[in-house]
């Protein structure tokens, strides 16, 4: 094992470091920090003062500065890990006199319940600290010396050593052990070394150094040199491709035989087989960031410990300078497009009666225009037949229950067209639970005939002139290839244009438009080669339109889609630059705060740079995330989520389609709790989330913005005026990079950064007279069902009492009162973290 002074590097201004890490086996070292050790996971071995001390998971144990210690993990092939907090006591002693010359005696293993609660308090501390450094929360340095302070102050006060009885200075016989250590570490590579160098720099007697060194140390110079040797060439097994007698020549063994009867009797394999279990690709090297080194099973446990820690809880207030709004001017017009579409999963869904109920509250409460989803032609809908001699005939029971029931709901159909038939398909591709055939045709005619018979069908029974206000969006990614669709771009792109041309046959004002493609994969090449053949063929989309989504690929061009029964997957493809064991958190990450409203801009423009006249845009698919389990779905963040991107893009597209707005949805074969993270602003018996309440307040939002801000837009209505504030709060660094460690069933809001209490004050320059003021607000304490729902009780099964409970509770916060006003209407309000806010003043006539 290699004994060193180590010298540890502060990153921060303050000699402070914390940090996790793999443990295999680290070396004696000492050094002039106080260290903490926190065991994550696994066992490991803490050799100190020659005594063995068996850490499990969870122990913590402090060791003092300058204390010579070696820690291993107890099995070589499954690495344990740890939390390592250092600090230089020297920087304390301003807050605390001497406390350099303290020791203390942390260890949580001692059978001792009056100091379980410090011991647990610690691990808080210790937790919240990595939570901090993990996710970059500011004022960063003074929160990590904040809870360091806190970390100190219960050490004095109960686990410090009684000077007297238990410490003592470095004697000099120490110091020569250390020296003597100094010495080895310096010269281990050397094959040649050996006693007698060491008796001869310190001049002593070899016979005297080996005994000294055994009595002090526990083990023989040799067992330790061989350790040392050992332990300095398990980065290049791990590293790289030399050879094995190579690396053991380099540190310090004279030959391929020693090194192998060294690696076995203290790790327990071969160099070989060490290489084979713990090596990683050097080209990969450099992919490796922090959250490599955590699994999420790992930090998961880490983080339970902040539930102890009330400060983690603490909000920050931020206030605000009074902002004059001259409500005279109007600075735009905002565009509805928020409540032009609305979404659901598959076509069936519509046929159902609890869906229909949910539907017809949300057109009451919102209202929205069209209404898009998928598998019009699924089997399920029974329109393609073909009897036992391979005749053709169609069914349209289904889809008139369904479009009847839609129309007379208020809205107008926004028709998918695809996918595949069965008996149509030209391929065994499937996606998602319900079976969807992801394919060309089997037979290019029929395809036509099917297409044009449902075309001529809606006509004839809803009107020619209605039919035209429909929009007929074609296939749904198909820039996801051997996803959604399986065959080749030319072949898609003929696809297309037959059926475009048949549906133009039949009458050329339909709207035919596409792809509702999603920015992924090989996006931009699959874009410029349609661009290229529809300029060729004569082809122009009516309208394009796309999904967008926050997550981004960080390798664009080397990631491919795998969807199956269980969920989304994503697998580098085969040409792929990034090679090796590459984890999916390495290659998507949740984008920025401002990353969705750049993917709508980048959409925009691309659809500019479309041939034709294509310049409506189509937002058919938009949420936080593609996970249909993504647990913050049900959570306060969606509504101020929802609000913040439909008032930053919606005047850039004709519509946007939320994907979805019921949680009746069943793409995957997956756990269906009550909150279970769906992707709909309403449960799937019919609760409202948060983000129900954000379709509300946007709605209520007059055409005419005399203001706009960050976190707040005003419209008027004539001489009415409506102010909607969101306190938007983006995911921590953690959550952005797929580690869901930090999220749990119930507490689902400790992955969020900038967590902040926001405070306005404004004075509105209106017209002087009577105003009816309203204050509608939806937050943790009002109008969120999930946060109510977890307050009852979290309960699995809701009775008859349960559910009209959690209904009433979903409803928003409200309150109202009158203002004369002689001159402004000054408005003064806070809201919490996640917290949307709607407040209208109407003119009392």
């Amino acid at each position: 094992m290699e004994y060193r002074y180590e010298n540890i590097e502060h990153k921060l201004n303050i000699p402070i470091r914390i940090f996790t890490h793999y443990l295999e086996q680290f070396p004696y070292h000492w050094h002039e920090e106080m260290e903490m050790l926190f065991v994550l996971k696994g066992t490991v071995e803490l050799f100190i003062d020659k005594e063995v001390n068996i850490l499990e998971e969870g122990d913590i144990f402090l060791i003092n500065r300058n204390e010579i210690h070696y820690v291993k993990s107890t099995n070589p092939l499954e690495s344990s890990q740890l939390l390592v907090l250092q600090f230089n006591t020297e920087y304390l002693n301003k807050y605390y006199a001497n406390l350099s010359k303290l020791q203390f005696k942390l260890d949580s293993r001692q059978n001792n319940k009056e100091n379980e609660k410090f011991y647990n308090k610690i691990r808080s501390i210790l937790a919240t600290m990595m939570n901090v450094v993990i996710n970059k929360e500011e004022p960063y340095e003074l929160l990590i010396s904040r809870h360091l302070l806190d970390i100190i102050i219960i050490l004095i006060n109960k686990f410090t050593i009684n000077e007297k009885s238990e410490y003592k200075e470095l004697n000099v016989s120490e110091n020569r052990l250390i020296n003597i250590i100094k010495y080895i570490n310096n010269n281990y590579k050397d094959s040649e070394f050996a006693i007698a160098k060491i008796a001869s720099e310190f001049y002593l007697n070899p016979q005297y150094v080996s005994r000294y060194f055994k009595e002090n140390m526990g083990i023989t110079i040799k067992t330790f040199l061989d350790n040392l040797r050992l332990n300095k060439s398990l980065n290049d097994l791990k590293l790289s491709k030399d050879r094995v007698i190579d690396i053991a020549h380099r540190h310090g063994f004279p030959d391929e035989k020693s090194y192998y009867r060294v690696f076995k009797s203290i790790l327990g394999i071969t160099p070989t087989k060490y290489r084979e279990v713990n090596g990683i690709e050097e080209t990969n090297a450099n992919v490796l960031n922090y959250f490599n080194i955590n699994s999420r099973e790992t930090l998961a446990k880490l983080f339970e410990y902040l539930r102890t820690n009330d400060s983690f809880f603490e909000a920050r207030k931020i206030g605000s300078n009074i902002k004059i709004i001259k409500t005279g001017e109007v600075i735009g017009e905002l565009n509805h497009s928020f409540n032009k579409l609305i979404t659901f999963g598959h076509a069936p869904y519509g046929l159902r009666n609890d869906f229909k109920k949910q539907l017809k509250k949300i057109q009451k409460d919102i209202g929205f225009e069209y209404v898009r989803f998928h598998g019009i032609f699924s089997d399920e809908m029974m329109l393609y037949n073909e009897n036992s001699r391979g005749e053709v005939y169609y069914n349209f029971n289904h889809i008139d229950t369904l479009i009847d029931g839609l129309i007379e709901d208020g809205l107008k159909p926004f028709i998918e067209i695809g996918f595949m038939p069965k008996e149509l398909s030209s391929s065994e591709n499937k996606v998602f639970f319900w079976n969807c055939h992801a394919s060309g045709p089997n037979n290019m005619e029929k395809w036509i005939d099917m297409v044009e018979k449902f075309t001529k069908h809606i006509i004839n029974r809803y009107g020619i002139n209605k039919v035209r206000e429909w929009y007929f969006e074609f296939w749904n990614e198909p820039n996801l290839e051997k996803v959604f669709w399986d065959g080749s771009r030319e072949e898609f792109f003929n696809f297309f244009r037959l059926t475009y041309e048949s549906i133009k046959a039949i009458d050329k004002d339909i709207k035919v438009g596409g792809f509702g493609n999603l920015k992924f994969g090989e996006f931009n090449s699959w874009m410029n080669e349609f661009k290229t053949y529809s300029e060729k063929h004569r082809c122009f989309l009516d309208f394009f339109s796309f999904h967008a989504y926050q997550l981004e690929c960080k390798y664009i061009d080397d990631i491919e889609i795998d969807i199956t029964n269980e969920g989304i997957k994503y697998v580098e493809s085969e040409d792929s630059e990034v090679k090796g064991n590459i984890k999916l958190k390495d290659i998507l990450n949740i984008g920025d705060k401002g990353y969705i409203s750049e993917t709508i801009r980048e959409m925009v423009e691309i659809g500019d740079g479309l041939p034709g006249k294509c310049k409506e845009y189509w937002i058919t698919e938009w949420n936080s995330t593609m996970d249909c389990r993504d647990l913050v779905h049900d959570t306060c963040f969606m509504a101020a989520f929802i609000v913040k991107t439909c008032v930053e893009n919606s005047n850039l597209v004709k519509g946007m389609g939320f994907w979805t707005f019921t949680d009746l949805f069943e793409e995957f074969r997956l756990k269906q709790n009550l909150f279970h993270g769906g992707f709909g602003f309403i449960t799937y018996n019919g609760i409202k989330k948060a983000s129900y309440h954000a379709f509300e307040f946007l709605n209520k939002l007059g055409k005419e913005i005399v203001y706009k801000d960050k976190g707040l837009i005003v419209t008027k209505k004539g001489e009415d005026y409506q102010l909607l504030f969101y306190n938007y709060c983006h995911y921590n660094d953690l959550y952005r990079s797929l580690d869901y460690s930090q999220i749990s069933y119930l507490n689902r809001y400790d992955v969020f950064k900038d967590s902040v209490e926001r405070g306005y004050s404004l004075s509105l320059q209106i017209n002087k007279g009577k105003y009816q003021l309203e204050k509608f607000r939806v937050n943790r304490e009002e109008g969120s069902s999930f946060d109510a729902w977890v307050t009852m009780g979290a309960p699995e099964m809701l009775s008859e009492d349960g559910y009209k409970y959690l209904e009433k509770a979903s409803e928003v916060g409200y309150k109202t009162w009158g203002e004369k006003v002689e001159k402004d209407l000054n408005i003064n309000t806070e809201l919490l973290p996640h917290e949307i806010q709607l407040i209208v003043a109407k003119k009392i006539y």
